[in-house]
């Protein structure tokens, strides 16, 4: 369990020469009182066995992908909520019923961040995803559009606090110099999400009805991705994120090896080298969608742009 001791450690200047990365530990002053965990502790998430870390691991990524799907799955579907509410007419709610669920999605990590530190991950997993699934049943039975613009800004916030705290789980399990490309793929799965939610929302608006895009939300775990002809836009999206994925993780492996083996200390500014081909590359994505969307181009050629961007 976690101890509480009183650290005896005087401060000592940082060696940016040294190769067993001492510097990288946290100076304490003389007196200081340090919680940390007793050696081999059992209830220390980072001596959990490798297959509970990526199950739950798994489990983290699996609930970002979920939020962030949900927040472009009923777009499709906004005319039909329009048509039933009696509301074509007015362009401004048409945009906020989709928009208003990523609004909470910023808000609740306002919250969850700080609760999340002071109560634990456990209790505010329970209570952003009992929140989550509540709110999202709601939408369902919304009798009227503003009842299903407050479930699904409700339903955004528990869901920006099952986002927040997923990085801090992964933090607690995995050491610093070995977290980075699991961090690196847990932040492209919020990216991932509202790209590939049209193709199945497009289904169940059209096949259903827009209600049980909401109800098929909490079936996500089963459903099987269709990909029709309005979602292949996305596609290029997506495999540029994965392809982005690995690029990443090769550039930022060479570039940690080359300076560890020439003996200089490593910095956070140092993995930013790889990003200077990553903003040359969006520049000429950018350029190929936005000549083929507005020109007699093939539909292949704002494709390509967004999988270069």
């Amino acid at each position: 369990m976690r101890t509480t001791v009183t650290a005896e450690i005087k401060i000592k200047p940082f060696d940016y020469d040294a190769s067993d990365n001492s510097c990288a530990l946290a100076m304490v002053e003389e007196g200081s009182t340090v919680i940390g965990w007793n050696e081999n502790d059992p209830f220390n998430p980072r001596n959990w066995s490798v297959r509970r870390k990526m199950v739950n691991i798994g489990l983290v990524c699996y609930l970002s992908f979920l939020v962030t799907l949900r927040s472009t799955l009923i777009a499709p579907g906004v005319l039909q909520i329009m048509d039933e509410f009696n509301a074509l007419a007015n362009l401004l709610l048409t945009t906020f019923v989709v928009s208003v669920y990523v609004l909470g999605l910023v808000g609740g990590p306002l919250f969850a961040g700080p609760l999340g530190e002071s109560f634990g991950r456990l209790p505010l997993y329970h209570v952003s995803n009992v929140g989550f699934v509540g709110f999202t049943a709601a939408c369902a039975f919304a009798p009227s559009l503003g009842c299903l613009v407050a479930f699904r800004f409700f339903s955004g916030m528990f869901g920006g606090g099952l986002l927040i705290i997923g990085s801090s789980t992964i933090a607690d399990l995995i050491v610093p110099d070995q977290r980075g490309i699991l961090m690196r793929f847990y932040n492209i799965i919020p990216l991932i999400g509202p790209l590939i939610a049209p193709i199945p929302g497009s289904f169940m608006v059209a096949k259903l009805g827009w209600r049980w895009v909401f109800w098929g939300e909490a079936m996500m775990a089963s459903a099987t991705m269709l990909i029709i002809n309005i979602g292949l836009v996305f596609i290029g999206l997506v495999i540029g994120a994965l392809t982005g994925l690995a690029q990443y993780w090769f550039l930022n492996s060479r570039v940690t090896k080359f300076m560890l083996a020439s003996r200089r200390f490593v910095k956070p500014e140092h993995k930013l080298v790889p990003s200077t081909l990553g903003v040359m590359m969006m520049l000429v994505g950018y350029l190929l969608y936005g000549w083929g969307t507005g020109l007699d181009f093939h539909w292949w050629v704002p494709i390509l742009g967004h999988l270069i961007t």
